[in-house]
């Protein structure tokens, strides 16, 4: 990336940089606050950047239709189980199992979407050079977080991150 392309989204590009080195949850499985506090400049870097509310939304929706796919999953298998006491320790084992098992059929899903993602980026890239950077960095910020999404607890951070930052997209930028 130049340094112009760095400048114009820093934080955007910082958040992405602080994802690819770790990752978007701490020890204690919670979203790291200094993810957390890139996320606004992060999306007035996309808003400068030509990127679209509504191409964010349909990734976003996207990433919302596998959350929903996870739970159904999850769901459907514990409600095959018994589980008598919600607080005893063995039944959170069972629980937390059942949350990974549920995941692994969606995880090539979400792998997948890199691909989506990309196809969106080379649409929004034909002719147009200013809005094509913005789309580069948007792809650059989905493609590491997919990358760094290998259970379920960091998919549910990376959608509570996205779920932000879609939050602070300001209205009218529809193009």
């Amino acid at each position: 990336m130049s340094n112009n392309h760095n400048m114009k989204f820093g934080k955007l590009t910082e958040l992405t940089e602080k994802i690819k080195a770790n990752s978007f949850i701490d020890g204690e499985d919670n979203i790291k606050i200094e993810i957390i506090n890139l996320i606004k400049d992060a999306a007035n870097d996309l808003n400068n950047g030509g990127v679209t509310r509504t191409s964010v939304r349909n990734v976003y929706n996207a990433f919302k239709d596998l959350e929903r796919q996870f739970e159904q999953t999850f769901i459907y298998e514990l409600s095959s189980i018994n589980i008598e006491n919600i607080d005893d320790g063995e039944n959170n084992d069972k629980i937390d199992k059942i949350k990974k098992e549920s995941f692994k059929t969606i995880h090539p899903f979400i792998k997948m979407m890199d691909g989506k993602i990309k196809y969106l980026v080379n649409r929004k890239n034909e002719g147009n050079k200013n809005i094509k950077n913005g789309y580069e960095v948007f792809y650059d910020f989905n493609s590491i977080s997919i990358d760094k999404i290998n259970n379920y607890k960091e998919f549910e951070a990376f959608i509570k991150i996205f779920e932000c930052l879609y939050g602070f997209l300001k209205k009218g930028s529809e193009n």
